[in-house]
């Protein structure tokens, strides 16, 4: 069986967490996905207990497992931690120290309470995003039976996906610029929706940030000529992805008289192919065509769907504290990791 265009994105919505969950390759698209939002300790650390648990069902060799645990403990538990998982102090102090200088008992059971409260984050807080992204699609396209869904029935997040992408690219293409990235705004965050180079994965950034917090705080459309002169940019995503921004523009999107949205665009090219700048008539021929309009109905229809509506809560839900059977068998305080690893990195 194969999935293609809008089947795989409704297709993709249906994906059940422990499914995924419990198929390698489930895992590993979304640890990749993850990645991409620099959150992928959450993952890996479930991934690392998991195995480890295995091992110790299968018998390993004690110095293997003392390693193993001593491993866990120094990536993703200590306070020294590389990769430390953002969970409350109550599953972290345990591990404070080092393995070298801790006095750790290592058992089967040993990481249980730490990974059940992961596993749950996991799926309250990045599994959301995950369906909504272009990993999602490729993962039912190499793994079909993994989309429990009939494909034939409608979904709403097909057609708003495939909209929304269409409205970008208008955007792209009216205004001649290399990028274009659609932001919804809640009281204190910002989420970008969708954009023409980072596909649809959902991150999030603090309101007031970057040159389209700016946008969203002022309640004003920002041009900027030169993005390297304007102290309200941050470079570091350039830094990370290689891209170039030189000239920008944030035009706020509202929702009677409140900014509900905006829409950012870089790199305006002149018929010459050369950078240039953008100008109020830029954003006006974006209005003329009641493009604006139809960008925030599909941002917000899309946050409807994510369960992040413009008015919703900045944080997800609590992960509860699961009971002691609900600990993950040999497979299995919230906080947003994405939000902060991000909020410094894309928002220009």
């Amino acid at each position: 069986m194969s999935l293609s265009g809008n089947s795989r994105i409704s297709a993709k919505a249906e994906l059940e967490f422990d499914q995924v969950m419990g198929h390698s390759k489930g895992v590993q698209f979304m640890t990749a996905f993850a990645a991409s939002e620099y959150s992928d300790e959450n993952l890996l650390f479930w991934t690392a207990v998991r195995d480890y648990k295995r091992d110790t069902l299968d018998g390993c060799p004690s110095t293997q497992l003392q390693a193993a645990g001593a491993t866990i403990i120094d990536t993703y538990l200590c306070a020294s931690a590389e990769k430390q998982v953002n969970i409350s102090s109550k599953y972290l102090d345990a591990f404070s120290k080092p393995a070298a200088e801790g006095q750790y008992e290592f058992t089967a059971s040993t990481f249980d309470s730490a990974a059940g409260i992961v596993y749950k984050m996991i799926q309250q807080d990045t599994f959301g995003r995950f369906k909504l992204s272009n990993q999602a699609e490729d993962l039912i396209d190499l793994e079909p039976l993994l989309a429990v869904a009939d494909v034939t029935a409608p979904f709403s997040s097909a057609s708003v996906q495939r909209m929304l992408k269409e409205h970008l690219s208008a955007a792209q293409e009216l205004t001649g610029c290399e990028r274009v990235t659609a932001w919804l705004v809640s009281d204190r965050l910002m989420w970008s929706i969708a954009s023409t180079a980072l596909g649809n994965a959902i991150l999030k950034v603090p309101v007031g940030v970057g040159i389209a917090g700016v946008a969203a705080t002022s309640d004003a459309d920002v041009f900027v000529d030169n993005a390297y002169e304007d102290p309200r940019f941050d470079a570091s995503f350039d830094q990370v992805t290689g891209f170039k921004t030189r000239s920008v523009m944030c035009v706020v999107l509202k929702r009677e008289k409140t900014v509900r949205g905006v829409l950012q665009l870089l790199n305006k090219r002149s018929e010459a192919g050369k950078i240039a700048p953008f100008s109020e008539d830029d954003a006006a021929a974006l209005r003329k065509v009641d493009l604006l309009a139809k960008l925030l109905d599909a941002c917000e229809d899309v946050a409807v769907d994510a369960a992040w509506a413009a008015g919703s809560s900045d944080k997800p839900a609590e992960a509860t504290e699961p009971a002691p059977s609900a600990a993950p068998s040999a497979e299995q305080d919230t906080s947003a990791p994405a939000a902060e690893k991000a909020a410094n990195s894309l928002a220009c």
